[in-house]
């Protein structure tokens, strides 16, 4: 089976620019953290608000974890990422979640290869139902910095970015 490889991009060279983009929709309905993920067979980039967050993910192996980016379900329902890890759950929770003192976090498919991801800080009563309510007003606010993306050309500059190859090899099991 081929690797899947992650891209994430160069968080020094295109921090400020992703800043940019995402500032204009970070704080609406309380979110603290947005990404945008292009997804195909064996790639996913991902561009994000907090670039750390996907460096750390990445470079401690733990991506290959978060099947969040390998999920079927691509009707436009709401992807709680709690409900999405393989294994080393406490560990991409501590990275994804409790590092940034995010205290929910969900995914949604905007097409089969256009995934986009959202989080927040603030402690709700109800964030499932709120965000339910609101996945029109996600839909908008993950298209519209994906065009800011295209116009800034970031799209393009895929092979500046770090990647890291995912090798999946079964394990020998010791009795």
């Amino acid at each position: 089976m081929e690797a899947r490889r992650y891209h994430y991009t160069n968080s020094f060279k295109y921090k400020k620019s992703l800043q940019n983009i995402f500032s204009d929709v970070l704080n609406l309905h309380f979110i603290d953290y947005i990404s945008i993920a292009e997804l195909t067979p064996t790639t996913v980039t991902i561009y994000s608000s907090e670039p750390a967050l996907e460096a750390n993910l990445v470079e401690s192996n733990l991506m290959q974890y978060d099947e969040i980016y390998t999920s079927k379900e691509r009707d436009n329902e709401l992807l709680i990422w709690d409900n999405y890890y393989k294994d080393k759950t406490n560990e991409i929770k501590q990275v994804k979640t409790m590092n940034y003192q995010l205290q929910f976090g969900f995914s949604l498919f905007e097409t089969n290869t256009l995934l986009y991801s959202f989080a927040t800080k603030s402690e709700m009563k109800d964030p499932v139902r709120f965000y339910s309510d609101r996945l029109s007003d996600m839909c908008a606010m993950g298209q519209y910095c994906y065009r800011q993306l295209k116009e800034k050309k970031l799209l393009d500059n895929v092979k500046t970015a770090k990647i890291i190859p995912f090798t999946y090899k079964k394990r020998n099991q010791h009795v």
